[in-house]
């Protein structure tokens, strides 16, 4: 059957060819040939069809799972469906156990990483919380040697002071009173120790009148004891 077909296939191109020839000497019936050659092209073409059916037949009869099946057991050397089916069988095993080992060894390479990014990770973390203990440690050591002196720890809380301390002092006037200092100058000019053991830090100040009550002004010295580290005024006094 399939050398029939490909005997009849054989006929329609010769045909074909022959009616395109035709058309270059015979141009009276150019139209008739045109037509039998595109005819002649479309059996051809249901030919080729019927051919790789007929192969694909042949080849599912002898065994094979079809015609390309059997082309490959043919390219490998095989003859026999049933030896060809056991190579493929054979081979399936090798790829499948080739495709686990695969798998494994990236299973193994990513669990590999993985390790190394939370041991990286985990050694990070240690080196920043050194980093931070170090950190905290100099802060420390560097509050510690403000506080042992009255210039540094002075300077610390002179800026909280200077806001709050001026709020208490006024409150000390019974009658009216008036800052005397001027854009450039400071209402808390210098300071001393109140306690150093407690880090309480008295500033002190005389740029402020305050008037009696008999309406005469006079020009007092303030002092404020402040906390630096709570910003708490904790006694004011003006004389």
């Amino acid at each position: 059957m399939t050398l029939f077909l490909i005997f009849t296939w054989i006929l329609a191109c010769g045909f074909v060819l022959w009616s395109i020839v035709s058309m270059v000497w015979r141009k009276d019936h150019r139209k008739s040939l045109k037509r039998r050659a595109i005819a002649g092209f479309v059996v051809g073409i249901g030919i080729l069809v019927g051919i790789s059916l007929s192969f694909d037949r042949d080849a599912k009869l002898a065994g094979f799972a079809s015609m390309e099946d059997r082309s490959k057991a043919n390219e490998a050397g095989i003859k026999d469906a049933a030896i060809w089916a056991e190579t493929k069988k054979a081979d399936e095993i090798v790829r499948s156990k080739r495709a686990a080992e695969e798998a494994e060894k990236r299973q193994l390479a990513e669990a590999a990483q993985k390790a190394k990014a939370d041991e990286d990770a985990r050694t990070a973390a240690l080196a920043a919380e050194a980093q931070k203990q170090k950190d905290e440690d100099e802060r420390k050591a560097k509050d510690a040697a403000c506080r042992a002196d009255i210039q540094c720890w002075g300077e610390e809380g002179w800026a909280a002071a200077t806001t709050r301390c001026p709020d208490e002092i006024e409150k000390l006037a019974k009658w009216d009173f008036e800052w005397t200092d001027s854009w450039s100058e400071t209402k808390l000019s210098h300071y001393r120790w109140k306690s150093q053991k407690d880090g309480i830090v008295t500033y002190i100040g005389d740029k402020l009148k305050m008037q009696n009550g008999f309406g005469a002004w006079k020009r007092v010295r303030y002092t404020c004891d402040f906390d630096p580290v709570t910003k708490t005024v904790l006694n004011v006094s003006a004389l």
